[in-house]
């Protein structure tokens, strides 16, 4: 059995390896050409709703310290993802790889940090 803190740290790094890979599936494309690349597409799906799993797992305590993300969208995104998949906009998954994640990061580059040290 895992120590609770280990297996913390691990999903805030599932969290920020889903970021990078979820970035470089999108990185280069313009928004119709990310409609149209299937494997780029799924790619990026899936990365965050990997994200949206392993974000449900950082205690209430951490999440209330950085207020600004989002984390019950984050949450959510993946249910939409799992039992939604024939309604997910590109548009959406493609602005979330580009912009928006990065206030997540630098939440979960923090915590990383905390729960490093202890």
């Amino acid at each position: 059995m895992r120590k609770p803190k280990r297996a913390l740290r691990l999903r805030l790094w599932d969290i920020l390896r889903a970021i990078e890979i979820a970035r470089r599936a999108v990185a280069d494309l313009t928004l119709d050409e990310f409609q149209s690349d299937d494997i780029r597409r799924s790619a990026a799906e899936r990365c965050v709703e990997i994200i949206s799993e392993a974000s449900r797992h950082i205690p209430p305590q951490l999440q209330a310290e950085f207020e600004h993300v989002p984390w019950r969208q984050i949450a959510s995104i993946g249910n939409i993802l799992r039992h939604g998949y024939d309604i997910v906009d590109a548009e959406i998954i493609w602005k979330l790889t580009q912009v928006e994640l990065s206030a997540l990061e630098e939440a979960v580059r923090q915590i990383l940090s905390e729960v490093e040290e202890e």
